[in-house]
């Protein structure tokens, strides 16, 4: 795992006021100002869903559920089938999306999805990007594609840490405790204006010019553009 941040990935612009060590937003166009806070294009219907077990996830998806956006916890299982957009929260865990995520998931097809995460390592390094690779993979399988994604450092589980510790899978090397202090402040009120400024964009991107749900194939984020 890599104790620094890496460069950013080649390929996808990223939003300026996102740019930051421990943020990262991908995002399939550049040139949309950030809309008011309540603003959701009309005749679109969309939801917030999450998986969080220390809370990171959380805290980011309640900062994308702008007045009219319904936000769930996967737990209740809401039904994916009712919205045209998921903003889809998970936190890494081996390398992947949550277990419980990755089962909710499977059931997903066809949708628009905004990417979310949180995880200890820095979002710019190439861990990360194998950890985006992973959730693309799992939601594109099914025929759904990715309008935009955020990932966003956060404090790892103490009991994920004792784990670790005990199968000697990552050593506590002096860089590692570094990034471990600092992910534990995260995500901060910085990281979740972030996050809502990378979500108002995917919003104003997929604002209608004609019909509602019309969107131009060539605004969408395929694996292949956004992969290093």
């Amino acid at each position: 795992m890599t104790d620094h941040p890496g460069p950013t990935a080649p390929g996808l612009p990223e939003l300026a006021e996102a740019a930051r060590p421990h943020v990262r937003c991908l995002l399939p166009h550049t040139d949309s100002t950030p809309l008011p806070a309540a603003f959701v294009p009309p005749g679109l219907r969309a939801a917030v869903l999450y998986s969080s077990i220390t809370g990171n996830t959380r805290r980011v998806a309640e900062a994308l559920a702008l007045e009219g956006v319904p936000l769930f916890n996967l737990r209740q299982r809401p039904d994916p089938g009712a919205y045209d957009l998921l903003a889809l929260g998970f936190w890494v865990r081996k390398g992947l999306p949550d277990a419980r995520s990755q089962r909710y998931w499977a059931g997903i097809h066809d949708k628009r999805v905004f990417l979310f995460g949180t995880l200890g390592a820095w979002p710019h390094s190439a861990h990360a990007e194998r950890c985006l690779e992973g959730a693309r993979a799992l939601l594109t399988a099914n025929g759904n594609r990715i309008v935009g994604e955020f990932l966003c450092q956060g404090r790892v589980s103490p009991r994920v840490l004792a784990a670790s510790a005990r199968k000697g899978t990552h050593p506590m090397t002096e860089g590692r405790a570094a990034r471990l202090a600092e992910a534990a402040h995260h995500p901060d009120a910085a990281d979740l204006a972030a996050a809502r400024g990378c979500w108002q964009s995917v919003l104003a991107g997929l604002a209608p010019q004609e019909s509602p749900l019309a969107v131009p194939d060539d605004t969408l984020i395929s694996p292949r553009s956004i992969a290093s």
